[in-house]
Order: C-alpha cells, then structure tokens, then sequence
C-alpha cells in the first residue's frame, strides 16, 4: 500500500479530506511526533466520541481473540472507532503465520481505522509495511524546530515570544520530549496571565538567562579564537613587512 511522510499524512488529515485509510504503520526515530501523528489520525476518525470509540493496547497483550475483538467491535454512536496497538519486530516476526491473519482480518474492517506504532530504533516488519499506509516519522532538521516549537504551544494554549522560542531551545536543545515538558510547565505558569511568554519567563524556568546557554557560550569561545587568529596573523604580517 502506500508509503506517507509525516507532513503528507497531516494534510491529508485536513478538513474536508476524505476518511483516513483502514491501516496505518508509524514508524521512525522521533516518539514524539509519533503521537502527534495518533492524535490526528484519532481527531479525524472519531472526533469527541473518542472516550467510547478508542482503544490503545500493546502487542504482546493481544492474543488472536481479543485482537479479533478489537477489529470487529463496532462503534458506538458513531461511524467509525479506532484501534492503537504499539508493536515490536519481536510480535511481528516472532508470531509470522498468527501475526499475518491478525493484521489481514483488519483490513477488512470498514468501521475501524488500525494504527500500529513501531517504536523509535526499531525497523518496521516488511509485511506490516507493505500491508499498511506507511508512515515513516523523521526527527526534524534544526531549522525546523522553532516552527514545531511554536505549534506545540499553541496546543497548549501558551503564546511564546519568538525570542522566548529562541531561548528555550538554545537552553534546552532540539529532544522533543524534553521540550514537550518544558512547555507544559511554561503553559501552567503562563495559565492566567493573558500574555505571551517571554525570555524572562522562560528563564526563570529553566534557570538560563539569554548569552548565558552552552550555545552562546560555544559561539563566544569560536569568536574569541577567531579574535586571537586574526591579531596573530596580523602581527606576522607587519613582521614581514
């Protein structure tokens, strides 16, 4: 079936686009964006029926029966229902015959949309791939993250600075996880003020004031040694002279 970056799933995912494919495979190095892939294929699938119409499990819980169980439930008070299962190469490869019948049954499943997760470092079972609509979810480029960085706080409901953007990756580095916290605890801080958070703000949580990061630090190091370079070759080129 077909192979998806994670920016041509998401627009996909668009409003008024048609309903998501029975069977996605996520896969890749970034966790995080992994479960923001979860959540839209969720939002476009059950919308605010999610709390009868979900269900996450783990691979290695599943026996063939509850499996069945999950694919064929209908959904209630709604149209269709979704499935998460996180899966490993080792329930996929180590179960060949009883993992095959068990991805082939939802296929067939016109009500229920499946989403199997492959955790980051691990590579995806070539049947599960060629099965699915595959997702392959990369780590971002740097000149990326403060795009995302901005994204994720809107979710949270936190308006951030650009220069707040800035500091906060700078002290916190481009981990997603560690960044995704970090939010969290600025958007409960932020919680009432009616205002944007600022470099201030966001030093007095992480501990880093602006030119104080091992950024900054790294770069006046650089410029220092280019400082020196510079005088050095001036002095031996009036000596030459």
């Amino acid at each position: 079936m077909a192979a998806l970056t994670l920016d041509a799933l998401l627009r996909s995912l668009k409003k008024g686009a048609p309903v998501p494919e029975p069977v996605y495979l996520l896969h890749g190095d970034e966790d995080v964006l992994k479960d923001e892939a979860i959540r839209a294929l969720v939002d476009a699938t059950v919308g605010s029926s999610r709390d009868f119409n979900l269900d996450v499990r783990f691979a290695p819980d599943l026996t063939p029966e509850s499996f069945h169980a999950l694919v064929n439930t209908p959904p209630m008070l709604a149209d269709r229902r979704a499935v998460v299962i996180r899966v490993s190469n080792s329930w996929a490869s180590g179960k060949p015959s009883c993992a095959t019948r068990w991805f082939d049954t939802s296929l067939h499943q016109s009500t229920t949309m499946l989403v199997l997760v492959v955790a980051a470092g691990e590579e995806p079972d070539a049947d599960l791939v060629r099965a699915s609509t595959s997702v392959e979810v990369e780590r971002l480029s740097a000149e990326r993250m403060p795009r995302w960085l901005q994204h994720r706080a809107t979710t949270l409901g936190l308006a951030l600075a650009a220069d707040a953007t800035e500091l906060l990756l700078k002290a916190v580095g481009n981990d997603l996880s560690t960044l995704s916290g970090e939010l969290e605890k600025l958007a409960s801080l932020m919680a009432g003020t009616g205002r944007s958070a600022t470099p201030e703000d966001v030093s007095n949580l992480v501990g880093v004031r602006r030119d104080e990061t091992v950024f900054d630090l790294v770069e006046a190091a650089l410029e220092r040694r280019v400082a020196r370079a510079h005088s050095s070759w001036n002095r031996c080129s009036s000596r030459q002279g």
